[in-house]
């Protein structure tokens, strides 16, 4: 089972799997950017730019709710079949993760919002889109094993996704708003 708390559990086991607690002396390379100390820091994500409504004949309220849950239904689906059990599943996953998400946000994409939701929904896309491309992020400096560059990009998504299942949550959707990886 995959859900959000995977991703903080999982994270923490993988950071301090990587971080060196004991063990081998192997030096792990990483490719990632560095701050002038040396230290390793992920370069931020651009600001976020709302996310282009689809245009059409708009579904009414409820057949947007009914229409985006489904959408979200699948992809928690296929998120809960993912075990995550150690560092190696953590970062074998995490590009199948990351598609996971961004399919999920160009689908709800295509979904045509009745005109007194364009504004939240905006909002909701951008931040679905937003979340996809950390989930991308995670999938690229997973490999790398650098519990900076992946805790900072983790607490960043965090942040995203609860202030996005909230608004969801807020507006009616009951998948969408489920918090999971």
């Amino acid at each position: 089972m995959l859900q959000t708390p995977f991703a903080a559990l999982a994270l923490a086991a993988a950071v301090s799997a990587m971080s060196g607690c004991g063990g081998s002396s192997k030096t792990v390379s990483s490719t990632a950017p560095t701050t002038h100390s040396g230290a390793a820091s992920t370069p931020a994500l651009p600001p976020a730019t709302p996310v282009a409504v689809a245009t059409g004949t708009p579904l009414t309220r409820a057949q947007l709710l009914a229409s985006a849950d489904a959408i979200c239904a699948r992809r928690n689906a296929r998120l809960e079949s993912v075990a995550i059990k150690s560092t190696a599943d953590f970062i074998r996953m995490m590009p199948q993760i990351a598609i996971y998400n961004t399919t999920q946000a160009n689908e709800l994409s295509k979904l045509v919002p009745p005109a007194s939701m364009r504004s939240v929904w905006t909002v909701i896309l951008t931040d679905f889109h937003r979340y996809g491309e950390y989930m991308n992020r995670l999938a690229a400096y997973a490999p790398q094993r650098n519990p900076a560059v992946l805790g900072a990009t983790l607490k960043s998504s965090e942040r995203l996704r609860a202030r996005l299942d909230a608004l969801a949550k807020r507006e009616g959707f009951k998948q969408c708003s489920k918090r999971r990886a």
